[in-house]
């Protein structure tokens, strides 16, 4: 299974209909780099099998940090999903609970 990676942001994804079961692994444990860092798109891919796969349904979410390998995808079907890339050089006081829940809320509505 082909595994993303993203050192700049991290990515809060919210399924916006059904059920998408996602992969995770540390970083740290990827060996098989299938594609290179990307600057553009932000993504490394590796081919390195996820340590634990947990489903994700419509009205959750998801966050993966830097040194936090996901394989989103993983089911049957299109998957229909919002993501929102943060930087993490950000500081805390952007990254706000309510800041975030209210965006989440606007798309969510716009989407249904």
């Amino acid at each position: 299974r082909s595994r993303g990676l993203g050192d700049v942001y991290k990515r809060q994804q919210i399924p916006l209909k059904g059920t998408e079961g996602m992969g995770w692994s540390p970083t740290k444990s990827l060996k098989h780099v299938r594609d290179a860092y990307n600057e553009a798109k932000d993504v490394t891919f590796y081919g390195d099998a996820a340590q634990c796969v947990f489903p994700v349904k419509h009205g959750q979410l998801a966050i993966f940090f830097p040194e936090d390998a996901h394989a989103p995808n993983i089911g049957l079907g299109n998957h229909r999903k919002l993501v929102i890339k943060v930087p993490v050089v950000w500081p805390c006081s952007l990254l706000r609970h309510e800041c975030i829940t209210e965006l989440i809320a606007s798309c969510l509505e716009l989407n249904t």
